[in-house]
Order: C-alpha cells, then sequence, then structure tokens
C-alpha cells in the first residue's frame, strides 16, 4: 500500500487551518500543535528533500522476499532475533529499502518499453 505525502501534508494544513479559524481570538494562545504520523512508513526524498516516490505504508506486505533475503544473511530468524530483538516483518523499514532498488528496475524497464509520448 502506498500513498502520496504530499496528501497528507495537504490534509494537515486544511484541518489545522479550520480549526485556527473556528478559534477565533483565542487563536493568539496556541503556543503549539502536534501532529503525529504512522509509524515503519518509507517516505524517499532526493538530495533537495523532494519526494521522489509514493511512500510505502506500515501495512505493505509488498517485501517479503526482502524480509527472507534479511532473515537469511542474519543466519534465520534466531539470528535477527539476537540481532534486533525481534523477527523481520513486511512492515518495517528495512526490507522496504532493499525493495526499492528492484522497484526502480521495473519502473525503468516499463519506461523503456513504454516510453511517454510527446
Amino acid at each position: 500500500m502506498e500513498q502520496d505525502p504530499k496528501d497528507w501534508i495537504e490534509a494537515a494544513e486544511q484541518s489545522i487551518g479550520e480549526v485556527i479559524a473556528k478559534l477565533g481570538a483565542l487563536k493568539d494562545e496556541v503556543r503549539g500543535i502536534g501532529v503525529s504520523g504512522q509509524q515503519h512508513g518509507l517516505v524517499v526524498l532526493d538530495q533537495e528533500d523532494r519526494v521522489v516516490r509514493p511512500a510505502k505504508l506500515w501495512n505493505d506486505t509488498t517485501t517479503s522476499s526482502q524480509c527472507d533475503q534479511i532473515t537469511d544473511h542474519f543466519g534465520g530468524p534466531a539470528g535477527v532475533v539476537a540481532l534486533v530483538g525481534n523477527t523481520m516483518r513486511t512492515g518495517y523499514t528495512a526490507p522496504k529499502i532493499l525493495w526499492l532498488p528492484s522497484k526502480r528496475a521495473r519502473e525503468l524497464e516499463e519506461d523503456t518499453q513504454h516510453p511517454a509520448s510527446s
């Protein structure tokens, strides 16, 4: 499962703006606003901190082969548990990072096979 992080920013800006507007004169008493997000989502940025692809969310399960790769590298489930305290799961970020090169290779191949028309 993937989402565009831009949607998160737009939703936060809209909802915070609505709340501030409803506060009227009380808005001057606001000293801070906390925003929380979900853990284990991977947002890939370029060198200028711009989002380069949809965020891969915690509930995406397409990284099972990468989990197997990590698990095998560390000697099986017991080795991973000894190292990090639990088994490797598809929702974690490490397998998502390993997944990126294969995804990018598929995207480049598709672009080559089906170039965008001018």
